[in-house]
Parts: structure tokens; C-alpha cells; sequence
């Protein structure tokens, strides 16, 4: 297959994929109090994610790869999230400032959840799933655009680590339809853009170990968990 070809098809499957993900999760619903309607499309993402995966894997199109990591790494990698988390937090904050002025204070559409909910449903299971979808699968699908790309601070960010970070920040963009306003919403694109940037950027220094990134997406979420659990108390 040609690298276009290959590229084109990854982006277009990771967009079907997350689309029938979302829709079937809004109409499907899981007849359980404590299970939030947003796990059957992390279910389904997982789901499609993986056998998307071992099929371009079997045909020797892709190269995915998820393997235990030493402490060392763990550790390392935990850090540069907190890092990645503060500094896109930052800079999410003065972009939307400068281009819209003050952000509105609008309802958190993360208050719905209780924070056992959020821990295991936003904490993990949703890392898990985006990780799958826009690294597992897209970022090895479009691996031929790496050859190319910017320097940024003495790093290599190569052009399928942007777009699969471009693409996560855009799928994040469906928090809009919670009611949240509008400058909000764009501070959420500029920040989960950075987050899988960085995501993707790790996937690829450690030798396309897709479990590095899960663990740098669970720590990010996880200290939003922490955040949303102080402004409650």
C-alpha cells in the first residue's frame, strides 16, 4: 500500500471510529446508575480500536506494540505529564485570553460525575481507549509522515505526531454540545492538542510502546481528578 494511501485511510478510520463510537454511545445506554453514558463509547473506541489494529497488523501495515515498562520510566514519564500538564494549562489560558478575552465562568460538565465515577471512567478507562484509537492505531497508521517535521526546545515534534495531536484536541471539540461556552471549549482544544502531542511524541521515543502514553494520559486526567475534587471541598 502507498503511504498515502496508508495515511489517508488511517485518518479517515480513526474519524469513523470515534464518530460511531460517540453516536451508538448516546443512543445505547447501559441500564446501571453508576455507569455514565460516556462508557459505552469508550467501550465501543476500545472495541473498534483493536480490531482495527490487529487487522492492518496482520497484513503488515502497522506496528503496534504495548509491553510492561520499568519504574524508572514510570516515574520519568508521570513527571513530564505533571510538567506538560501545567505548561498546557498556561498557555491554553493566554491563547484563549488574547483571542477572546476574559473566559466565562459556565457550568463544569465533569460536576456530573461522582468522583469515583470520574477516577475510573475519565481517570483510566478513557485514557485507555483515546490512547488505543490515536496512537495505538492512528500514529502508527500515518507513521510514514514522521520523516519530516519541527523543532521545538532542542525536540523533534515529526508531522504524524502533530497530526494525531491535532486530531485529539478536535475530538475534545464534542464538549461543546454540553453547553459549556464557547472560548471554554477552545481552551480544552489547545490543551488536550498539547496532551496528545506529547502523547504522541512518547509513543515514538520509546520504542512505539503505546503503554507509555496510556500512563502520561492517565496522569493528566488524574490531576484534573484531583483539581475538580479541591474546587468541590
Amino acid at each position: 500500500m502507498k503511504n498515502s494511501k496508508r495515511t489517508t485511510l488511517g485518518i479517515v478510520i480513526t474519524i469513523l471510529i470515534y464518530s460511531i463510537s460517540v453516536l451508538i454511545g448516546k443512543v445505547v445506554k447501559i441500564p446501571i446508575e453508576f455507569i455514565p453514558s460516556a462508557f459505552m463509547s469508550q467501550l465501543l473506541m476500545l472495541i473498534l480500536s483493536g480490531i482495527s489494529i490487529f487487522y492492518f497488523q496482520s497484513n503488515g501495515l502497522l506496528n503496534f506494540s504495548i509491553k510492561p515498562v520499568k519504574a524508572k520510566l514510570i516515574l520519568r514519564t508521570i513527571l513530564l505529564a505533571i510538567i506538560v500538564f501545567i505548561a498546557a494549562s498556561f498557555t491554553a489560558s493566554i491563547a484563549i485570553k488574547i483571542i477572546c478575552g476574559d473566559i466565562p465562568k459556565g457550568p463544569n460538565p465533569f460536576m456530573k460525575y461522582t468522583p469515583l465515577q470520574y477516577f475510573i471512567f475519565l481517570s483510566i478507562i478513557a485514557p485507555i481507549a483515546e490512547e488505543y484509537l490515536f496512537r495505538g492505531f492512528l500514529l502508527n497508521m500515518i507513521e510514514p509522515l514522521k520523516s519530516r517535521g519541527i523543532k521545538l526546545f532542542r525536540i523533534k515534534l515529526n508531522i504524524s505526531v502533530l497530526i494525531s495531536g491535532v486530531l485529539f484536541g478536535l475530538a475534545h471539540l464534542l464538549i461543546l454540545t454540553t453547553g459549556i461556552d464557547l472560548p471554554f471549549g477552545f481552551r480544552i482544544l489547545f490543551f488536550t492538542t498539547i496532551v496528545g502531542i506529547m502523547s504522541g511524541y512518547l509513543q515514538q521515543k520509546y520504542e512505539n510502546n503505546t503503554l507509555v502514553p496510556i500512563i502520561a494520559h492517565i496522569t493528566v486526567n488524574t490531576i484534573g481528578f484531583i483539581i475538580s475534587l479541591l474546587s468541590l471541598s
